[in-house]
């Protein structure tokens, strides 16, 4: 996944260099309100995949770039609802947001199936778990009979 996660995160940057001066350019009440919430939106996106990118397990960076992403989709809805972002621009940044939503995606599900394939390995093999050298089964749990004279509960 080393170049998917250069990859996403390049569409970060890119995206984060688009909006820049976008942003820069709204009207000065909504610059300093909803344009410096978009840009450290973005910002933390960005934090987000670099600590995943480097983290052991980084399933939580990801699920923070995952709700950051989010976030960015809908400061962005609302850019072009108070008609401060055109129909044109908005299709385009809605598709690099996309495109790093479906790699973001990718990345995550990727992390998690390694998260159990490492589970399973640590799962004890058949010799730990009570098989005798016949290939019989031991029994789980003793029987009832054996039981009677000390469990209340049987």
């Amino acid at each position: 996944m080393t170049n998917s996660n250069l990859s996403i995160i390049q569409r970060v940057q890119d995206l984060l260099l688009w909006m820049l001066p976008r942003l820069s350019n709204l009207p000065r009440d909504r610059r300093y309100g909803l344009g410096l919430r978009i840009e450290s939106t973005l910002y933390d996106l960005l934090e987000y995949l670099i600590e995943a990118r480097y983290a052991g397990q980084g399933i939580e960076a990801l699920d923070r770039a995952n709700a950051r992403l989010e976030l960015l989709r809908c400061q962005v809805r609302l850019l072009t609802d108070l008609e401060l972002l055109d129909q044109r621009r908005f299709q385009h940044v809605s598709g690099l947001i996309n495109e790093i939503g479906v790699e973001l995606g990718a990345w995550r599900r990727y992390r998690k199936d390694r998260e159990r394939s490492d589970e399973t390995a640590k799962q004890p093999v058949a010799a730990d778990r009570g098989v005798g050298q016949s290939g019989a089964r031991a029994p789980s749990r003793p029987r009832r009979e054996a039981l009677q004279g000390e469990c209340p509960f049987v």
